[in-house]
């Protein structure tokens, strides 16, 4: 019997956009105006934190945005906080399967794709001695392995829409900035920036530019894991120039330049927006 993929399409029947197989003609940056000529994004981890910035922040500047998240109650309430430009898709990345069910998806309702923002991760608090190997594991597969699938399954639709966009959600941790129990997760934003640069070169030919932001301190729901939240958010302030942490829709902002037509001869970059922060190494 074959595999079912684990991917579920969570809109209402009353869909905006219906689905089409036919591929609607290619709007350009503000000249794309019609609903179904409106340059489309996928956003992973959508549902909340930095990735609900992000697609907020796409919608405000005319992206239609699929609200890509494994939970379904959080897309769905993310894309109906967005509007009509946004619709949720619940899919487990971590199944290439459900991944290619989840292109598919977009492409039938959607009928384009323009952008992928992969911005889906995994968290496991932990030092080198600490981290088991589940713990490793789980986060290079949702940081990692997701971001490989993810841009995998989008390369042709992306390369078709002739301005394909791919940014990676990375962090200051790859860089040097203070980690504290956080060894696995740093690795595994180093290895997000490795694959910038090499999907950058292969992709190129395609006309699809790949750049990864890195953000600093933001305020997302992840605070909340680590012992003295509030402590920890004072401390990040304090060692960033501009005296304060992120909100996710300065992610966003990023974001936004990085998946726009003027973009097209920025590649392979990494943008670090991070506040000015001076505690890295």
């Amino acid at each position: 019997m074959a595999r079912r993929p684990r991917t579920s399409w969570t809109t209402s029947r009353a869909t905006p956009w219906p689905g089409s197989r036919e591929r609607p003609s290619r709007g350009r940056g503000a000249e794309a105006v019609t609903a179904q000529g409106r340059r489309v994004a996928v956003v992973t981890g959508a549902g909340q934190g930095i990735g609900r910035g992000i697609a907020a922040t796409l919608v405000a500047r005319g992206l239609r945005v699929a609200v890509v998240d494994r939970h379904p109650d959080r897309a769905q309430a993310t894309a109906a906080a967005l509007g009509p430009a946004a619709v949720p898709v619940a899919a487990d990345l971590l199944d290439e399967h459900a991944v290619a069910a989840m292109a598919a998806t977009v492409l039938e309702a959607l009928g384009r794709w323009d952008v992928l923002v992969n911005n889906a991760g995994a968290l496991r608090l932990g030092s080198i001695g600490a981290t088991t190997v589940a713990d490793w594991d789980a986060v290079f597969d949702g940081c990692v392995k997701t971001a490989w699938l993810c841009t995998r399954a989008a390369a042709g639709p992306l390369a078709a829409s002739g301005e394909g966009r791919i940014i990676n959600v990375s962090s200051v941790v790859a860089r040097g900035a203070a980690s504290e129990n956080l060894i696995a997760y740093t690795a595994a934003k180093g290895a997000v920036e490795a694959l910038t640069v090499a999907c950058a070169r292969e992709l190129g030919a395609s006309g699809i530019t790949v750049n990864a932001v890195c953000p600093g301190s933001i305020e997302t729901p992840a605070w909340d894991r680590f012992p003295d939240p509030d402590g920890l958010r004072r401390a990040r302030a304090a060692v960033a120039a501009v005296g304060r942490i992120g909100r996710p829709e300065e992610i966003g902002a990023a974001v936004a330049y990085l998946a726009s037509p003027e973009a097209g001869f920025v590649t392979g970059q990494v943008l670090v927006v991070d506040g000015g922060r001076t505690d890295k190494l």
